[in-house]
């Protein structure tokens, strides 16, 4: 195992496959995952780490101690990491924590700082199968149930991990949803060898045969928590939108299709 790595965090839009992959990697000896933190967000989408430390400094006359030993706010973020991850750790038997929460998409730069030997996944997958799943999933979220804000959160969650990884591509691998689905083998190792670890054939069976998460065959609430089988999942449902849905993914997600490479054609 890469003693150097601390933690992998796993970005993108919800919906595209966050989860699946998260579990994915947990086959691994070395890898643990488990539910989404989401307490990360709240400490660090807001800027109060920086503003407490520039007040330890505002006063250089009374000769602080941040000031007396120079510590940077760098050297102070990635000391906070290591007490947060002291504590992922405390459940992951000391394992590489995986985490998979979406909404790190728009403090992935924040991450960096506090997690400076983390490594950060990308999953990019098809914005019409992501709008597709939002609307079917049957969550409660506001974007989940409104067709022209499931568009603009894929297009938001996109960009904002586009914008990340150009900032910082050797911390960010992009994987694409669609090469997990069709070669998990070439993927796997794809991604275990940016990682810096051995590959594990256990991930790629785990993305073959189960589905996490997923909003087709859903009948009961809870039955989007239940794995299920791949071979069974819809195929490209998003030919059966409206021509105004089609019209209105179009206008609003189009342009960032394009530059991923995704054919717009809906038949």
């Amino acid at each position: 195992m890469n003693q150097e790595l601390s933690n992998v965090f796993i970005i993108g839009s919800p919906r595209s496959g966050t989860s699946a992959l998260g579990w994915a990697l947990a086959e691994h000896p070395d890898l643990w995952t488990s539910a989404e933190t989401d307490i990360l967000l709240y400490l660090l989408r807001k800027p109060w780490f920086h503003e407490q430390y520039q007040k330890a400094l505002a006063e250089p006359e009374k000769r602080n101690w941040f000031i007396k030993h120079e510590v940077s706010f760098h050297e102070f973020a990635s000391s906070i990491g290591d007490g947060l991850n002291q504590l992922f750790q405390s459940r992951s038997e000391k394992k590489v924590f995986v985490d998979s929460t979406p909404s790190y998409t728009s403090i992935a730069a924040e991450l960096m700082l506090f997690f400076p030997n983390a490594k950060f996944l990308h999953i990019i997958r098809d914005g019409r199968a992501v709008v597709n799943s939002m609307l079917a999933s049957g969550f409660s979220y506001k974007a989940y149930n409104n067709f022209r804000l499931a568009c603009k959160s894929w297009v938001y969650y996109v960009n904002k991990g586009l914008e990340v990884m150009h900032a910082y591509p050797d911390h960010i691998l992009e994987v694409r949803n669609e090469n997990l689905i069709s070669n998990p083998e070439k993927e796997m190792d794809l991604i275990f060898e940016f990682l810096g670890m051995e590959s594990c054939t256990e991930s790629a069976t785990f993305l073959r045969t189960k589905r996490v998460n997923s909003s087709y065959m859903n009948v009961q609430k809870d039955d989007i928590r239940k794995a299920k089988d791949p071979s069974l999942m819809p195929q490209k449902p998003w030919t059966n939108w409206s021509l105004r849905n089609k019209k209105q993914f179009k206008k609003i997600a189009g342009t960032t299709m394009t530059s991923l490479g995704y054919d717009l054609r809906f038949e």
